[in-house]
């Protein structure tokens, strides 16, 4: 092994505070996301304590770490679809991503895929979503382990329509594991529309080895 030292180390961990993100739930933190992203090029992105509102943010990739009390959400009635689109591999763990689903009028979705790429998401908590808590259009292997999704019901003056935990459609992967996740959520606020955990709804056949082991909850 090569010997470094701690600088050599904290230099490859991007904190997004440092890029100038508030983290007080108002400000538009997405011009600093998208700052530490560039300079991380695929690095590991730190997100510490703070509620971190997000719109439009473009060609992710790396790892994102997010503190246990760091809340990121879409900002308030966003003039983009989707929160966060991904380019490239991606991972992201620990934290909450929230919808913000009263403060919406599109139909919008918390994380879009759109690269043939790796993505790995480990214990976050995705709650109050609109269309989708994460929509992965292509992908060649996804992973979603120890999640929790929650509130996910359409709500009345948006779309009305089925509201998605995870929306497989468009893919040209190989593999999907979701595994041990809690699907729960209040009955939805539009009637006969219901909310639906996990939906495989691109060209059939595309995903050659699923699985969908130890989750629980509603909409399975």
């Amino acid at each position: 092994t090569t010997a470094r030292t701690i600088s050599d180390r904290w230099a490859e961990v991007f904190n997004v505070k440092d890029y100038g993100a508030v983290g007080d739930g108002s400000a538009n933190d997405t011009a600093a996301f998208s700052a530490a992203n560039v300079a991380a090029a695929g690095g590991t992105i730190t997100v510490p304590s703070g509620t971190y509102s997000l719109s439009g943010l473009a060609a992710v990739q790396g790892h994102w770490a997010l503190d246990a009390s760091a809340i990121i959400k879409h900002a308030d009635a966003s003039a983009h679809v989707t929160a966060i689109t991904t380019t490239g591999d991606f991972s992201l763990s620990g934290g909450t991503l929230d919808g913000n689903a009263s403060n919406q009028s599109l139909r919008t979705q918390i994380i879009r895929t759109n690269s043939n790429s790796t993505i790995r998401i480990t214990g976050v908590t995705f709650q109050n979503t609109v269309h989708s808590a994460v929509t992965v259009d292509n992908a060649s292997s996804v992973n979603v382990s120890d999640c929790v999704f929650k509130d996910m019901a359409d709500h009345t003056g948006v779309g009305g329509e089925t509201s998605y935990a995870l929306n497989f459609g468009g893919t040209t992967g190989g593999s999907a594991h979701v595994t041990n996740n809690l699907f729960t959520n209040p009955a939805p606020a539009v009637s006969n529309y219901a909310a639906t955990a996990i939906i495989f709804s691109g060209a059939e056949g595309v995903f050659k080895d699923c699985s969908i082991p130890g989750n629980t909850g509603i909409g399975l």
